[in-house]
């Protein structure tokens, strides 16, 4: 259901009134497939939100960490076999079907020579976050959940995860998530879990001052503010001060700073902007100092 995918929330459905009437008006598109009887529903994101507002649950944009996924299942022979971007199985559709339905984006490993060092590294160091994401900077994802598959005699299929996800300032160095799940049920979670970071009340708003650096030319301040006003969590961007090549900025978001600063901390996009790490912070200073990069 759509408002699962965009409230982050796996029970949303059952938050919507039965009694909402003509769901039409969220529907922008409506078109049958050929032959299979199945159809094409575009949603109007607008009018979903103004619903999810109304009834006071959470919106999570489209600012989505990407997961990278190594998973190790049984073949027929019992063999320990790493799935692959190219590989197609029944386990794979699982995974793929609840993370489509939960609109988190998925990475398959090539599982080359590169990545099956990793991973057979991982396997002693899988309870390790800084070890977990830093195997996610070749595929440029922003968390990793890793598994490892048994199988029962009656062919059932249970697995032991281990999840971390980056771009959670909030989220101490040791904070990696372990469960014995089905492979639905671990994707449920790391949705979860990711949600619970980066979707926001609706009806939370608030002001963040922002000090860009680096405004060098007219290419880089359209550049900065286009970013901005294109990412989900940002409603609204004012100019307050321009001096050299900084620009201070109050932007209204949902959310608060942790929000802004959470969504571009996520590395699976080009950013045109970063956090600056070479200016200091003092105390009780609440300006969110951010870099273009040329």
């Amino acid at each position: 259901m759509i408002a699962v995918k965009i409230s982050g929330s796996r029970d949303a459905g059952s938050k919507i009134p039965s009694t909402t009437s003509r769901m039409s008006l969220y529907v922008q598109r409506l078109e049958p497939i050929r032959g299979d009887g199945s159809v094409i529903i575009e949603f109007d994101p607008a009018a979903v939100d103004r619903l999810l507002t109304t009834l006071g649950m959470p919106i999570w944009g489209r600012e989505r960490p990407a997961v990278l996924v190594w998973l190790s299942v049984p073949d027929a022979g019992g063999k320990s076999v790493w799935m692959t971007a190219d590989q197609q199985s029944a386990d794979r559709d699982s995974v793929e079907r609840i993370a489509q339905a939960r609109g988190l984006p998925i990475v398959w490993p090539v599982m080359d020579s590169t990545d099956l060092s990793t991973a057979n590294t991982l396997l002693n160091a899988r309870t390790s976050r800084q070890a977990l994401l830093s195997s996610a900077d070749r595929y440029r994802a922003d968390a990793v959940l890793f598994g490892i598959a048994s199988r029962d005699a009656s062919g059932g299929t249970s697995v032991q995860w281990s999840f971390a996800v980056g771009g959670g300032g909030s989220v101490s160095d040791d904070a990696v998530a372990t469960m014995q799940t089905s492979l639905e049920e671990s994707i449920q979670v790391a949705a979860d879990r990711c949600a619970s970071l980066f979707a926001v009340s609706s009806s939370a708003r608030s002001d963040v001052l922002v000090q860009i650096l680096g405004i060098r030319n007219l290419d880089a301040y359209a550049g900065a503010m286009n970013y901005l006003q294109g990412l989900t969590v940002v409603l609204g961007v004012a100019v307050e001060q321009l001096s050299g090549e900084a620009m201070q900025l109050r932007v209204a978001v949902r959310g608060n700073s942790a929000t802004l600063r959470h969504a571009l901390e996520l590395k699976r996009r080009l950013a045109a902007l970063v956090v600056d790490a070479n200016t200091a912070i003092e105390p009780g200073d609440d300006v969110l100092r951010l870099r273009y990069l040329q």
